[in-house]
């Protein structure tokens, strides 16, 4: 009788005990799962938030420092090359403001426009390439004339400020599109850039403080 006392099951309450201690280890685990994915998100996120801020440097300098420039200008001046177009120009609204760079490139000489292309032709060639942004994808693109690229995403905003000579032979003053003229076209001697991005980090809304890139014009000063 005593044996058979001995080999009684489980009772109900140990079941519930053995369940509520089971339940407590899964949320414990899930919590750790949830965390750990979270913070590999938001470190993608800034990682790509870099990419795309170095990439954005990477274009805009590029293009814009060489405004104006052109392969002899020995043989010929920059009226003849560019006629009575700017070499920098753009317009401006606040948030998505555009510039259009102009210069002459020799063949192979391997001076790229916006789209990574170069003149493999066999004549000189004057690349008009213009930055601007696509405020309902976020995209910062560029037109050589065939219709916009995208080169970087996630770009909220974009303005750009154009440093003016007032005389003193280096820049002045930094000025919007709106408030130039023909004169301060005509002595733009570096372009203030200003790009704020989209926060990568899931569930913060708050803007990320802008990312600011002065570009001297080479062949300005």
């Amino acid at each position: 009788m005593s044996n058979m006392q001995r080999q009684r099951g489980i009772s109900l309450v140990e079941i519930l005990v053995a369940m509520a201690i089971g339940l407590f280890l899964l949320v414990g685990l899930f919590s750790i799962f949830y965390t750990t994915r979270q913070t590999y998100t938001a470190q993608q996120g800034l990682a790509n938030l870099q990419d795309n801020e170095r990439m954005a440097a990477i274009m805009l300098s590029n293009v814009i420092k060489i405004a104006g420039y052109f392969p002899n200008p020995q043989a010929q001046t920059a009226v003849q090359v560019f006629g009575a177009n700017q070499i920098v120009s753009g317009t401006g609204n606040g948030s998505g403001d555009t510039i259009t760079v102009r210069y002459a490139t020799a063949p192979g000489d391997g001076i790229m426009n916006c789209n990574g292309g170069s003149n493999t032709g066999a004549a000189n060639v004057v690349w008009t390439n213009t930055f601007s942004l696509d405020t309902t994808t976020h995209t910062l693109e560029c037109d050589i004339g065939n219709g916009p690229q995208p080169l970087v995403t996630g770009v909220q905003s974009m303005q750009i400020l154009y440093g003016v000579d007032t005389g003193s032979g280096f820049p002045a003053i930094y000025v919007n599109a709106s408030s130039m003229g023909a004169y301060s076209w005509s002595n733009v001697k570096s372009v203030l850039v200003r790009l704020t991005f989209i926060n990568p980090v899931q569930g913060q809304t708050n803007a990320l403080q802008p990312f600011s890139l002065t570009i001297p014009l080479m062949n300005r000063l």
